[in-house]
């Protein structure tokens, strides 16, 4: 293998602060280096860290004596450049001794060697240039390396090295010797394949065996873009054409050969090739035991035009070790593998260039393989010949000869959530892609293609039937789920599945191989609204029927107007609109929502209440007389205004203790301010997440809430809503005001049906203190102005609000404050000292 001579590792950041430390540095005591045979002129060495035991020592023990140690220390003069320090610290391997190198101007260091003191023997040399100049030359085995000041290098000093200081000025690097961990190696090899031109043969193994070792995506990913790129230049391929259609694609009898194009881009998988690759070479190896005295015969099946999962190791095995037949459908590639080798110096190990469909070959005479490769496939081997080439195939396999891969596993899951986490109950095998198998598949018997699975009892919820790939390439390197293209699942979706039913399957072979899959499937009929098996409430498993079915796009009619009896169930029970539908999105069987429900309705009284109220409502009773708590002057206001402020529907202390809840929520002290801006998933902009507390739900109960809502709508029959909190900070240097500015909730779209909205101040709040704002009157407006817009709702939503008389409302603590939907309306920014808190209260009919 050839050995890296040099590599660029990083450009190190702030290497400016390093560089002005070097002027205390300087001013400490410097050691000629010992090794005066070696350099003319002047070279000094000033130790940073040295072998513990020099530690005390004599400044030319610690900066000479590199011995063979595990124990390393800081030196004193080290703290004294702490960025230096910081970096050391940074650099993820094992440090042993560091100095810094100074070679004067005029000064050679001569050609020399320091055995053993490269990555091939576990050890390292880094080098950061802190302070150069053009006209300095460092050479590593005849060759320049390009060293800039802050740029940290790796130099193997095994090899011969010197330097040349033709400058004005001295040369002083940070020199690093370590441990030659995986990192670095892995930095060392992508380095030196990165920064090279064009490939050439040596750059190829060192690529091949850096692969060999590699155990990581990222570092495969390191390795492979480069290679990729520059073989795809070599052959002039464009990898990705600014227009692609896959039009030189081949459809054969069993399935689709893709393009040379679209061979070359699978190449861009890095696990795909890093373990593909890996286990053909495990495989070649165990074969090349087993008779060490012939090559090993390798049948390559579907090259693609860079013959990519075997172009890397005909720089490993020589031709006594191995011979391949490359065979391909498309001429193209065959020629641009062809000319790869040829380029590389490895045509020796092609025996034979073949253009042919795999599925059809019929060689005379008949060859025998020890290996057979072919990566034809994408996951659950949908679309491509995989399966056809091997049964196929197959027959040239000698009696102890393997596929690669050797086999491809195929497998059923049931999966959903519960509780919001994912389930998983496996199914089965669906089928095993091996040699037994395609020995089977090639006499005729397909048996091995299909099958069944009984489903389990379940309760009835929306499954997915999870279907996966794994892939054995050869003995321990496996391609698991999600780590390659080839092993992403495939699913189907939102099945409500039948339990205790069978799921019955085919593998279809032809033009588009694929699986045909047969099960039953029952979607739940929705009951009645009274229907109460779902925690005794009324209309609650029909609501939870009703989301499942929309989720699924399974609903078959539109229940809009059932929309608000929804809303009521969940505001009647004390869930609340958001937390409720959230619940029902993420609750998929009836028992979790049942469960979800059951902390609030508990109490059997409650169910009973809740129930009746829902069916009263239903039927739009109206149970007692229209209460009469405004004046006819309020009533006026809120004819021509279209708001109203209700002064003291909760007294002080209601407000103090709603107050201190949402300190508590928040877990936010009122004294210290830098508490309340802390980032939070409690908050959404101003409004807070809290939506039940014994103290608001008595604030919801105050009888004169009601009766003033009563009054306006002129009936009984009104649900109150559960809503949440908001808490509007001042305005700060680092924290701005969120939001939500003027806007309606209602739709614009005419006419504006009557509606109202409401809230509790739970502060004393004033105009500037990020009051509620509304633009008075322009309720009996609002029709006409939507008719002359001829704009969209949302161009409607987007205002310029400066130029519309929008009023901010001040008021008292457990002022409430009811407005008309019609109105446009928003927090505002809070420029005062203290925050405003509000709670949102509102009422609405069924009907």
């Amino acid at each position: 293998m050839t050995t890296p001579s040099f590599a660029l590792l990083q450009r190190v950041t702030g290497y400016q602060q390093m560089q002005h430390e070097l002027s205390t540095l300087l001013q400490g005591e410097w050691y000629a280096h010992v090794n005066q045979r070696d350099y003319a002129g002047k070279w000094d060495v000033m130790p940073l860290r040295c072998a513990s035991a020099h530690l005390n020592g004599h400044g030319i023990l610690q900066s000479f004596a590199i011995e063979d140690t595990t124990h390393w220390q800081d030196l004193p003069l080290l703290d004294e450049a702490p960025s230096v320090k910081h970096f050391l610290q940074k650099l993820p391997v094992s440090i042993k001794s560091v100095r810094l190198m100074r070679l004067d101007a005029g000064a050679l260091i001569k050609p020399h060697r320091d055995h053993g003191l490269c990555l091939e023997h576990g050890e390292a040399r880094l080098h950061l240039p802190l302070q150069t100049n053009p006209e300095l030359k460092f050479y590593v085995a005849e060759q320049l390396v390009p060293m800039q000041e802050g740029e940290l290098w790796y130099i193997n000093a095994d090899q011969t090295h010197w330097v040349e200081n033709n400058g004005n000025a001295a040369r002083i690097n940070l020199v690093i010797d370590c441990e030659a961990n995986d990192w670095l190696k892995e930095q060392v090899y992508a380095s030196q394949i990165c920064n090279s031109k064009w490939l050439s043969r040596p750059e190829l193994e060192i690529y091949a065996r850096a692969l060999l070792d590699c155990s990581s995506t990222g570092y495969a990913k390191q390795l492979i873009d480069p290679v990729l790129q520059r073989l795809c230049q070599q052959i002039g391929l464009d990898l990705h054409p600014a227009i692609f259609v896959d039009t030189h694609a081949t459809i054969t009898a069993y399935g689709k050969a893709v393009s040379p194009t679209t061979a070359a881009q699978c190449a861009e998988d890095p696990d795909r090739g890093r373990v593909f690759i890996q286990g053909l070479f495990q495989a070649i190896v165990d074969q090349l035991q087993q008779d060490p005295n012939r090559p090993v015969k390798l049948l390559y099946a579907g090259t693609g035009p860079l013959g990519w999962l075997v172009l890397p190791l005909l720089t490993v095995f020589d031709a006594s070790q191995l011979q391949v037949t490359a065979l391909d459908i498309h001429p193209q590639s065959l020629q641009s593998f062809k000319t790869l080798t040829e380029y590389f110096a490895v045509a020796d190990r092609i025996s034979e260039w073949v253009c042919a469909d795999a599925t059809l070959w019929h060689p005379e005479p008949r060859p025998t393989f020890d290996l057979i490769l072919s990566e034809t496939m994408k996951h659950l081997l949908q679309q491509e010949p995989q399966v056809e080439i091997f049964s196929h195939l197959q027959q040239f396999l000698s009696a102890k000869g393997q596929l690669i891969p050797q086999q491809i596993k195929l497998d059923a899951w049931l999966e959903w959530r519960e509780h919001d986490k994912p389930q998983l109950h496996y199914l089965g095998p669906l089928f095993t892609l091996n040699k037994q198998l395609c020995g089977e598949l090639a006499v005729g018997n397909l048996s091995g293609l299909s099958g069944q699975w009984p489903l389990p009892d379940f309760e009835p919820r929306p499954v997915d039937l999870k279907l996966t790939t794994d892939i054995q390439v050869y003995g321990t390197h496996w391609l698991r789920e999600n780590q390659s293209q080839l092993t992403i699942p495939r699913y189907k979706s939102g099945l409500m599945l039948v339990p205790g039913s069978v799921v019955q399957f085919q593998y279809q072979q032809g033009t588009y191989p694929d699986f045909d899959f047969h099960y039953q499937q029952q979607w739940p009929e929705l009951v009645d609204s009274d229907d109460h098996s779902c925690a005794g409430v009324v209309h609650a498993k029909r609501l939870w029927q009703k989301i499942q079915l929309k989720r699924l796009r399974k609903l078959d009619q539109d229940y809009s107007n059932e929309w608000l009896l929804d809303k009521a169930v969940l505001d009647l029970c004390g869930v609340g609109l958001e937390p409720g539908i959230q619940a029902l999105y993420r609750c998929h069987r009836l028992s979790e929502f049942a469960a979800f429900l059951q902390p609030y309705v508990a109490d059997p009284s409650v169910r009973l209440q809740i129930n009746q109220q829902l069916k009263s409502l239903s039927q739009a009773k109206m149970p007692t007389a229209i209460p009469q708590v405004l004046t006819e002057a309020q009533l006026e206001f809120w004819r021509t205004q279209g708001y109203l402020v209700i002064p003291a529907v909760l007294s002080k202390e209601q407000c103090q203790q709603s107050c201190k809840v949402i300190w508590q929520y928040l877990q936010a002290d009122p004294a210290q301010p830098e508490s309340w801006y802390q980032s939070t998933e409690k908050m959404q902009k101003i409004m807070l997440q809290l939506f039940r507390d014994p103290v608001l739900d008595a604030n919801r109960q105050q009888p004169l809430i009601r009766q003033v809502y009563e009054q306006l709508w002129q009936r009984t029959d009104l649900v109150m809503t559960t809503d949440r909190v908001s808490f509007n900070p001042p305005e700060t240097k680092s924290w701005s005001f969120p939001g939500p500015d003027m806007h309606w909730d209602v739709m614009l779209k005419s006419p504006v049906p009557f509606g109202t909205q409401g809230l509790i101040y739970l502060t004393d709040t004033t105009e500037q203190q990020g009051a509620f704002c509304c633009v008075p009157g322009f309720h009996l407006q609002i029709d006409h102005w939507i008719n002359s817009q001829n704009k969209t709702e949302f161009e409607m939503q987007q205002q310029d609000w400066s130029a519309w008389p929008v009023k901010a409302i001040a008021a008292k603590a457990g002022d409430l404050i009811i407005w008309h939907q019609a109105l446009p309306h928003g927090a505002s920014v809070n420029r005062a000292a203290k925050p405003r808190m509000v709670q949102y209260v509102n009422t609405y009919p069924l009907q």
